[in-house]
């Protein structure tokens, strides 16, 4: 999956130095995260709701990232 997102990233032209250090992010680091969105926006729908997506974009999204 890893690979997947990284192959995706990059021919989007994300940089390969930003991709690498997201995609190396360890579990911790990510509940840390998930757990700072909780505490300061709602959560990550609340977090992302700000930036107007609609529910249709965020259903897209998760299914891109979960799948």
């Amino acid at each position: 999956m890893i690979r997947h997102l990284r192959e995706r990233a990059l021919a989007a032209g994300a940089p390969a130095e930003h991709i690498d250090r997201v995609l190396a992010s360890d579990a911790s680091t990510m509940l840390s995260m998930l757990e700072h969105l909780n505490n300061e926006h709602g959560g990550i729908h609340a977090y992302l709701d700000k930036f107007g997506l609609t529910h249709n974009e965020l259903q897209t999204l998760v299914a891109r990232l979960c799948s």
